[in-house]
């Protein structure tokens, strides 16, 4: 009775290991799929736009990440550097900022989307943000001073409704040597081309 016993615990415990073995793996197929819905064409044109900025840069990585982000890296011309003083810098277009609203009251939706950027090493960073108007079959790109860095007030945008932007601005204190956990709400309208502080 016993032995009969100890072959059935065998057999529940190698069981049990096998099926968890085959949940591990089913785990790792499905992380290590490319997800096409991941791909946003507004994230791929603000990649372009930083990327055809770099053309006198030398380029490691220029690609659309699994998770939706625009991933750069590249550094200065390295002609007659040492490869360890190459100093590399990023800038990723960030998928989950995207916003979508009408800015210029024309009927058709616009976007924005916030970009980072920084040395590889550190960790210093710039915020920074494209705004796009949609024109024909084309876009639009419009000036901003929004985003922010490490040690610097930080104004991020939060909507697009009806002809106006919202932010949030995050001041930084200097006494205290960071950003202030309370937000200041402003909005921007589109005069032209041009974003201006507006009352509403």
């Amino acid at each position: 009775m016993k032995k009969a016993a100890l072959v059935y615990l065998i057999l529940i415990t190698t069981g049990f290991i096998l099926v968890s073995c085959q949940t591990t793996n089913n785990k790792e197929n499905r992380n290590n799929q490319s997800t096409k819905s991941d791909y946003d064409p507004l994230v791929e044109l603000a990649g372009n736009k930083i990327f055809s900025s770099l053309k006198n840069n030398v380029i490691y990585e220029n690609s659309i990440q699994e998770d939706g982000d625009y991933s750069i890296v590249y550094s200065d011309d390295t002609t007659n550097v040492e490869q360890n003083d190459i100093m590399k810098e990023y800038c990723t277009v960030e998928k989950n900022t995207i916003l979508v609203g009408d800015l210029n009251n024309d009927g058709i939706d616009d976007f924005a989307i916030r970009y980072i950027c920084g040395p590889e090493m550190g960790n210093m960073f710039s915020l920074n943000w494209f705004i796009f108007l949609k024109s024909g079959n084309g876009w639009i790109q419009i000036e901003n001073d929004f985003g922010g860095g490490r040690f610097g007030d930080i104004e991020n945008i939060i909507e697009i409704h009806e002809g106006i932007i919202k932010t949030e601005l995050f001041e930084f204190d200097k006494e205290a040597f960071s950003q202030s956990n309370n937000a200041i709400i402003k909005h921007y309208k589109l005069y032209g081309n041009i974003l201006r502080l507006s009352e509403t």
